[in-house]
This record gives C-alpha cells, structure tokens and sequence, in this order.
C-alpha cells in the first residue's frame, strides 16, 4: 500500500488539505508560553533534559527541587517541574490533548513498569489541568513516597508539577496548603 498517491494531482490536493489544516499554527518567533508556579523552601538540585523540543527549537526540561542541603538522588522532600510539548500528544494513539488523558497515559506507564497505582486518586479536574494524588508508591526504583501531582495544560506546552514526600506521608495541613498552592499555578501567554 502506497502512502503518498502517485498522481499529481492527487498529491496537491492532499498537501493542499495538510497546509489549510495548519493555516494559523505557525507560531510566530514572539509568542511564548510559561507556567507561573511559585513555592518556597526548596532549591535547584537537578535539571534532566526530556527529550522532546519545545515550539521554540529548545529543549524541554524537567527540573528537580529539594530541601535545601538534599540532592536529586537524595532527598525527604522535593518540588517538579517538567515541560513537555504537545507534540506528544498528536504522536500516540491512546493520548489526546487534554489532563486527564495525559494522566491515564501516565498510570498505565507506570502500571506497565510493575508500579501499584491502587492509590492514585483524582482530587479534581477542569478543561486545563488535572491533580490527582498517589500514595504509598511501591515501585521498582523508587522509594515508598507520596505525591501530589497536577498537570496543567497550555496552548503549546503541558507542565507537570509535583510534589512529593519519601518514607512517610505529608500532614493534613501540609497536604491541604500543598494542594492549594498546586492549584495557584497558571500558564500564561506573551
């Protein structure tokens, strides 16, 4: 089976269809898209490149912090950051471009990696932005944690952040200002 036809004209008139499905999604060089997340108590300890470019040509990163004197590797309490572009989105078959389907996508890549996900818990969602909860991770590779997660969804870029707590859970009152503090974030557009 041939996946581009042979004919000419056909082949214009399907690149003419390609190019009117993107009429408005060249992005020009000034528009930007960043998430305002501000938390404290924690500094930078790791910066991880993901993989994927972002709509600028750079790429996307996925930041680690912790308390202050802990390391990526080594920590009791940290704060993420990932930047991803949608990109991955359009590429699979089972991800759409909205929170809770990037979440599902997650659970089921973690279940695939022998990871217990009976405690992953939606606290709320909205058109932009999921945050759900796991508790007591029991993963290979990873320490029995908590973490409370919400991914919030932009025009070009989608962002999870996190925070999480090893070897104990967090308090009802940490968690609540934890949560809070989650929802506060919002991507905005220059």
């Amino acid at each position: 089976m041939d996946l581009f036809p042979r004919s000419p004209l056909t082949r214009l008139l399907v690149l003419s269809v390609i190019a009117f499905a993107f009429v408005g999604c060249a992005v020009p060089a000034t528009t930007s898209e960043a998430l305002v997340w501000k938390f404290e108590g924690f500094v930078l300890a790791g910066t991880e490149k993901t993989g994927w470019k972002g709509i600028r040509g750079d790429e996307t990163l996925r930041l680690v912090y912790v308390k202050r004197g802990e390391t990526s590797e080594n920590w009791t309490e940290k704060a993420e950051v990932t930047e991803l572009p949608i990109a991955i989105t359009f590429l699979s078959t089972t991800v759409r471009w909205n929170p809770e389907s990037v979440m599902n996508a997650e659970k089921a890549n973690m279940q695939k990696k022998q990871c217990s996900t009976d405690m992953w818990t939606v606290l709320q969602k909205d058109e932009t932005s999921i945050l759900y909860e796991w508790q007591n991770i029991k993963c290979p590779g990873y320490f029995h944690q908590q973490e409370i997660v919400r991914i919030v969804m932009g025009r070009w870029y989608l962002w999870f952040i996190s925070y999480g707590i090893r070897d104990k859970t967090f308090s009802a009152d940490k968690r609540a200002a934890l949560i809070e503090n989650l929802l506060k974030a919002k991507v905005i557009h220059n």
